[in-house]
């Protein structure tokens, strides 16, 4: 077997990675590849770098286009990629040499998604413990299984995962989400599987920058993360997998809200909205699995006085703040 597997790379803005991006795919020990280069109106030197990758190695094909987001760059990739199987990458990430070789050979015939792990790093290239969660063995889950899979082993991206493209079929990602927007096309997705295999090798490199869409300040994009949640939850309403759903719902909605509480929107109608959520499905989110039990104890505090509580773990971080710079500067003095 050496079917052709499409790589899709969505670029913007990432000349400072792209290179590494590019040269860690034409390098792979599995050859048979289609490597698409969406190019999405880059503003830096990334859509120069794809062309002169494209004129070295024939497996490439760069696609330049208007800027519309990520979401839309994959979706031109698909509509266009013609392996059996393909893959996502980040342009700004990297994968280990028998990334997709490692893949490769994990699918079967009766298996529809075969996902890695992976190892996250900080930008100056050491490990970060993103993924406390560790697997210790290669497991394929069948589908009465599948509801212990995205907690027990947290995978919600569309990256570090090898797919059937037929299962996919005309599903695209949603260009009106700009956070979880991956994590909805990859439940719906999963969803459809028959079986899914669950691979302990962390072969795709993923890099952690705090002004990515997952990491940086709150803006009005990064509400559409509680949008493409609220729709993840839809796809297994009428299944046992819903209230874990649920669970995870109610902590994107504590996590948005923080957000919002650090970047001073206390009187935001959208706040009103999480902390509704959050009262309403508390009882799930005593059910999370695999997050410390200080998250259940902030859910309950944030319900009831969401204002208060974070005015008062504002003022015990100031005093933490305020005392270490004096201990700092009584060391500097000794």
């Amino acid at each position: 077997m050496n079917e052709l597997i499409s790589v899709i790379v969505p670029v913007y803005n990432s000349e400072q990675y792209l290179d590494r991006c590019i040269k860690s795919i034409i390098n792979q020990t599995y050859k048979n590849l289609e490597i698409l280069l969406v190019d999405d109106s880059s503003t830096d030197n990334s859509g120069a770098i794809c062309d002169a990758f494209e004129e070295k190695d024939c497996r490439i094909k760069v696609i330049h286009k208007a800027n519309e987001g990520v979401s839309s760059s994959r979706n031109m990739a698909l509509d266009i990629a013609g392996g059996e199987f393909f893959v996502f990458v980040d342009s700004d990430d990297y994968i280990e040499k028998n990334y997709i070789l490692n893949l490769y050979e994990n699918m079967s015939e009766d298996i529809d998604l075969v996902i890695s792990k992976a190892e996250a790093y900080n930008p100056d290239g050491s490990l970060d413990q993103y993924w406390p969660h560790k697997l210790d063995e290669s497991i394929v889950l069948d589908t009465d299984d599948m509801r212990n899979m995205h907690w027990r082993y947290l995978h919600f991206w569309v990256w570090g995962v090898l797919y059937r493209a037929k299962l996919v079929g005309s599903l695209r990602f949603n260009t009106d989400y700009y956070v979880c927007e991956d994590s909805l096309f990859f439940f719906s997705i999963f969803k459809k599987c028959r079986r899914v295999k669950y691979i302990k090798e962390k072969l795709y490199c993923y890099v952690l920058y705090p002004q990515s869409a997952c990491h940086g300040k709150f803006d009005d994009k990064k509400f559409t993360e509680f949008y493409a949640w609220q729709d993840i939850c839809r796809l297994f309403e009428e299944t046992a997998f819903y209230e874990k759903f649920l669970s995870n719902y109610v902590l994107r909605c504590f996590r948005i809200y923080i957000s919002m509480l650090e970047s001073g929107l206390y009187n935001d109608t959208r706040g009103r909205q999480l902390v509704k959520e959050i009262r309403k499905n508390l009882k799930y989110s005593m059910s999370l699995e695999g997050y410390p039990n200080q998250y259940k104890r902030d859910f309950v505090l944030y319900s009831v006085t969401p204002l208060c509580f974070h005015r008062h773990i504002l003022r015990i971080q100031l005093f933490y703040k305020n005392v270490r710079s004096k201990i700092v500067r009584i060391i500097k003095k000794g």
